[in-house]
């Protein structure tokens, strides 16, 4: 175990995020790795204390309506657990020279008595490491990752207000770095909190006479999106409300409804504020449910969005708390784990066959895989048994019991394969359609547009003055054969032939 702390301290895993300090940043999202306090004063000011009579073993974190990557889909809920590692004992091996070769950052080894760490869960994932003194002050916080890793360092007075802040070198690092170094300043009885940067005022925090923030001014840290931000309490020193203004003029307000001294529900009012915390699992948080111990740190919270639906839970474990147990919670599954007092999104039901988790039936089938019908028993599914049942369709299927609305018709006068019932002249248009029958003309000219074709209209540049001098006799009718006919009957193709050569076909209907 002592071999386990030296490496996460002297030999981290590379890696790269935002740790949330200081907590005035990411307020009231402060942190959810480790519990936070829901209101600043002038002792957790920059930092959460970590305690060390009750230590936290780890935290559960319940998902709803999120996609588990357990089963590859969205569920309903399921959890994750996160351990915790008090590594107190460890300290006194620690081979501090070595430490500083490492981090090239001063730190109080000397007041170092408390460890605690927080191993990643995945490949991706991020591991902590917190070095505190006796009151749990964090001397030391380390984030390991992937990626260039972030740490710092904090020294404190001897009424425990941080008067230092040491934050990681930026690279290259080597004998000659220069470190990254804030002076924390009180002033007018603890009152005042100035934050200085070499000789420039970085932010400034007021407080009031009970230790509790009124006020945070950013003067010239442009790390931070925040103008300003102001607290207000009630009689009982307990928050009601903060405001906080952005730099992009955006308005943050968070309202605080106490139900009693360990429960308060906080509503969020966004105006503009584009603040990214506002979101957690790509949905917009609306509202927050602490359940608090009595430092006012929370042991559990929840996230909920505007419809008041649950977003993500968190929940705390120390030493006190029940082990953790996971699995199906739903007392209605058929794999209810009656032990689990965490759901993995796992739960299984009976489907219709009695199978725990099964998916019922094969289609047309019983649960026993036999045909649902079989009315020509020929050991095929009628359900299986599907196609065009119309004997005029182009894809009739003789075989098919159940018509699935697949019927293809052959368009008017061709037959399924596109072909024209009637082309006397071959020129592949179709006798109903063509406009000079008896002679080629697959380009259908009629340049007098009389709907007689160009091949076959002996009037053509005629004088419509010629053509009224005289009306044609009819001599006869004859059929595409050549046979005379004496009746202009329904359906039929006719040429009429006048005395004065002319010949006309008509389409009779």
């Amino acid at each position: 175990m002592k071999k386990s702390l030296l490496i996460f301290l002297i030999f981290p895993i590379l890696g790269f995020t935002q740790h949330r300090f200081p907590m005035i940043d990411y307020f009231p999202f402060t942190n959810d790795i480790l519990p936070a306090p829901i209101q600043l004063n002038s002792s957790n000011l920059f930092l959460p204390k970590i305690d060390f009579s009750c230590a936290i073993q780890g935290r559960a974190t319940t998902y709803f309506n999120s996609f588990s990557p357990f089963v590859g889909d969205t569920v309903a809920q399921y959890s994750t657990y996160r351990s915790y590692y008090d590594f107190s004992e460890t300290l006194d091996s620690v081979p501090w020279g070595v430490f500083y070769s490492m981090y090239f950052i001063e730190m109080d080894s000397t007041n170092s008595s408390h460890a605690l760490s927080c191993p990643g869960t995945g490949f991706s994932s991020y591991s902590y490491t917190y070095i505190c003194d006796d009151s749990g002050n964090i001397l030391f916080y380390n984030l390991s990752g992937f990626g260039p890793f972030s740490y710092g360092s904090y020294f404190y007075d001897d009424n425990g207000l941080a008067i230092l802040n040491n934050l990681q070198p930026q690279p290259p690092v080597g004998l000659n770095t220069t470190f990254n170094s804030y002076d924390i300043q009180w002033a007018d009885t603890n009152k005042l909190c100035t934050v200085m940067d070499s000789s420039n005022v970085i932010s400034s925090y007021i407080f009031d006479e009970g230790g509790n923030l009124i006020n945070y001014y950013n003067v010239s840290n442009q790390s931070s999106n925040i103008d300003s931000a102001t607290f207000l309490y009630n009689n009982d020193n307990l928050i009601i409300q903060s405001t906080f203004l952005y730099n992009n003029g955006g308005q943050l307000t968070y309202d605080y409804s106490w139900i009693d001294e360990n429960n308060v529900e906080m509503t969020i009012n966004d105006i503009n504020s584009d603040n990214y915390m506002l979101s957690s699992e790509n949905q917009v948080i609306h509202k927050v449910i602490y359940e608090l111990d009595s430092s006012l740190y929370a042991r559990n919270l929840t996230y909920l969005d505007s419809n008041l639906n649950e977003i993500i839970r968190y929940k705390y474990h120390f030493c006190e708390d029940d082990t953790v147990v996971y699995g199906c919670t739903n007392s209605d599954a058929c794999n209810f784990n009656l032990s689990a007092n965490y759901d993995d999104g796992l739960c299984f039901y009976f489907d219709i066959c009695g199978e725990c988790g099964g998916s019922g039936p094969d289609y047309g089938m019983d649960c026993n895989g036999n045909c649902l019908d079989d009315i020509d028993l020929d050991g095929i599914c009628d359900a299986f048994e599907i196609g065009c049942t119309d004997v005029l369709a182009c894809n009739y299927d003789p075989s098919a019991l159940m018509d699935d609305s697949s019927c293809v018709y052959a368009e008017l006068y061709y037959t399924c394969d596109g072909v024209c019932f009637n082309d006397f002249d071959l020129d592949g248009v179709c006798d109903e359609l063509d406009n000079c029958i008896d002679i080629s003309n697959s380009n259908q000219n009629d340049i007098d547009e009389d709907d007689e074709g160009d091949a076959c209209d002996y009037d053509d540049g005629i004088g419509v003055n010629e053509i009224k001098e005289d009306t044609p006799t009819l001599i006869k009718m004859i059929d595409v054969l050549g046979r005379e006919q004496q009746e202009h009957n329904n359906g039929s193709l006719l040429f009429y032939i006048y005395d004065n050569g002319k010949v006309e076909k008509k389409f009779n209907l």
